[in-house]
């Protein structure tokens, strides 16, 4: 399951890094950005619903935000995210 997945992502890099020297890829790349920006803000629209429901993954998604600003990568704000969640709900009997 992983080899398919690697052997595509490779393919990819080395088209994209042949490429990026390229203006047009470089303007395609831009629009890109800015739709995955849109993709991103509508699921954060249609998850605010639930969002109010559960205060406590309010300030997790917060402080998550707040903590991106500060070039922490993705991959621990995530992680730290995910196991302040597992604490919380562990001790939580209703959940």
């Amino acid at each position: 399951m992983i080899l398919p997945s690697l052997i595509i992502i490779s393919t990819l890099s080395l088209f994209l890094s042949a490429l990026k020297e390229n203006i047009i890829f470089q303007k395609v790349f831009k629009g890109i950005r800015v739709s995955v920006a849109i993709l991103i803000l509508y699921a954060v629209w249609k998850i605010r619903a639930n969002m109010s429901q559960c205060k406590f993954g309010l300030i997790i998604s917060i402080l998550a935000f707040i903590f991106s600003f500060f070039h922490l990568q993705s991959f621990f704000i995530i992680l730290s995210a995910a196991l302040i969640g597992i604490l919380f709900y562990r001790g939580d009997n209703n959940a």
